[in-house]
């Protein structure tokens, strides 16, 4: 698996942590951005707190806007499937890509979510964000920390670009096959060579609950 931009939880307390962060994993062309002066550190969205950001960034948008619909994708060319972040269920991509390559992250199944998100409707696979933001007013998605990570001025770009045009992503996150060594809890076979050796040497999990797409049944 490659992840093309690194993205990891840190803790900055200074704005110059952040920068020097971001120096160590940008590519070399794009380094040294703590030498332009001056920085608009608002535009990289550190200045604010994660509640402030939902309430003064996103929800002006609408109460049910993600960035990562737009600008992440997670891209298993192994079974022809994608996702914007890992808790919607992954959907087929589709054959629209032989004509057009940007189909390969802007598919119908993601341009129907942006659809609904810019008018304030919750897409269904994402109803991890929603559990947690009916929790309280005051409750604290994911949606935010995926979509804080990009610039402010790319937020309002999404915002005004119709639901049915092709955007370019920011942040992939690409697997050419399911080969892995690892057999994390919260994985499956669908992912992990070692999960589907696993359930081949021992049969298939017993009364799980499923969401349908027998992943611990079948290998």
């Amino acid at each position: 698996m490659i992840c093309v931009n690194k993205i990891w939880a840190v803790s900055w307390t200074r704005a110059d942590q952040y920068v020097n962060t971001i120096n160590n994993i940008l590519p070399s062309s794009h380094k040294n951005i703590g030498r332009r002066s001056p920085i608009d550190f608002s535009s990289l969205c550190v200045s604010m707190q994660d509640l402030e950001f939902r309430q003064q960034v996103l929800d002006p948008i609408s109460d049910s806007f993600c960035a990562a619909k737009w600008y992440n994708a997670t891209i298993w060319l192994g079974s022809g499937q994608t996702t914007s972040c890992h808790h919607p269920p992954a959907h087929p991509i589709g054959d629209d890509f032989r004509t057009n390559p940007r189909a390969i992250h802007n598919t119908n199944q993601k341009k129907e979510d942006r659809r609904m998100m810019l008018a304030g409707e919750r897409p269904p696979g994402c109803e991890y964000c929603w559990k947690i933001e009916d929790m309280g007013r005051n409750a604290v998605s994911d949606r935010v920390y995926k979509s804080r990570i990009y610039k402010i001025e790319d937020l309002k770009t999404a915002a005004r670009t119709p639901a049915h045009e092709d955007v370019n992503l920011r942040t992939l996150e690409i697997a050419f096959d399911r080969t892995c060594q690892l057999a994390c809890s919260y994985c499956n076979p669908a992912f992990s060579s070692t999960w589907v050796r696993d359930i081949r040497q021992h049969g298939p999990y017993q009364g799980l609950e499923s969401d349908g797409r027998n992943h611990f049944i079948m290998s």
